[in-house]
């Protein structure tokens, strides 16, 4: 996409990415597409480092095969960040399709790219999106309400363990 620089975030620390053969491999495919000056590898990326990088996108696209938990997109929502992400595990429960992001089935990287497009055409929709992220991560996955599920989990659990004796 003209204009779209991607950051690559993951994998070894930034020094050593050069001896990892996902690197490797996805800079010579930059090298092939002629996008080498719009990508980024970031390698590693340390807990600290973490919401400033959210913060500068626009938008973060996960691709997860599985991701159990959604966390990236709930800390990326948190940020402000809207999210394109494969419509797998804790990212169906994180991403409101059409509110917060987009969800995309996984193995459609044409529509995948169709999405990205489509969104980052309309910064509009980018910013509506964003002010929607934010508002559900904070509301629903805040530590104060966490901490509030999980402790009627236990007392319900101990209710059903107290009638059963």
């Amino acid at each position: 996409m003209p204009g779209a620089d991607l950051v690559v975030a993951g994998g070894p620390p930034r020094d050593q990415l050069r001896a990892d053969l996902g690197f490797r491999r996805l800079t010579k495919l930059t090298d092939d597409l002629g996008v080498t000056s719009q990508v980024t590898f970031a390698g590693e990326v340390t807990r600290a480092g973490l919401p400033p990088l959210l913060r500068s996108a626009d938008l973060l696209v996960s691709i997860s095969d599985y991701d159990p938990t959604g966390v990236l997109a709930v800390q990326a929502m948190a940020c402000g960040t809207p999210v394109v992400a494969t419509a797998v595990g804790g990212q169906v429960d994180a991403v409101v399709d059409g509110t917060t992001g987009i969800l995309v089935p996984p193995g459609r990287p044409a529509l995948l790219a169709q999405r990205i497009r489509q969104l980052l055409a309309h910064p509009m929709l980018l910013e509506a999106f964003s002010v929607a992220a934010t508002d559900r991560a904070r509301s629903r996955y805040s530590w104060d309400r966490i901490a509030h599920e999980t402790l009627a989990v236990y007392d319900s659990a101990l209710g059903t363990a107290a009638m059963a004796a």
